[in-house]
């Protein structure tokens, strides 16, 4: 399940699908460098890293931090003809149950609504994996 679920994850980053010979899902990450034209301009290039199809969303709050600031940074959808300002992830541990929680949720004017919910026992890391996956499958709903 979690291959699956870092195939929808990396899709959403805009990792580029390569298959190989044998048909396993390989993906190129992109990177931007800087190059500089023969009059000294600096444009951004975009570029890819070495070839990955041993995605860490699900291990790596390095990797799974870019989704979450990736998410917080999406522009607003029109959603049921409301002012919607942006999306908020908020992540937090209940002493009383000592559950790691993770909600992803549409600011309005005047209150919000729950995209997302993640939670976990074991791990934080869990909890906001399985809210950022929760999220991305409504937003591609929201963006056929």
């Amino acid at each position: 399940m979690n291959t699956e679920n870092n195939k929808i994850i990396a899709e959403f980053m805009g990792y580029e699908n390569i298959k190989n010979p044998k048909e396993h899902p390989i993906y190129k990450i992109p990177q931007f460098a800087y190059d500089i034209n023969d009059y000294g301009s600096i444009t951004e290039v975009n570029t890819f890293s070495p070839y990955f199809d041993d995605m860490k969303f699900n291990t790596s709050f390095d990797w799974l931090m870019e989704v979450v600031e990736k998410i917080e940074s999406l522009k607003p959808i029109q959603l049921m003809d409301r002012n919607w300002i942006g999306f908020d992830v908020r992540i937090y541990k209940t002493f009383n149950t000592q559950t790691h929680y993770c909600t992803i949720k549409y600011l309005k004017e005047g209150g919000d609504m729950t995209i997302a919910n993640g939670f976990s026992k074991q791990s934080k890391i869990e909890a906001v994996y399985n809210a950022c996956v929760e999220f991305i499958k409504w937003y591609n709903e929201q963006n056929k």
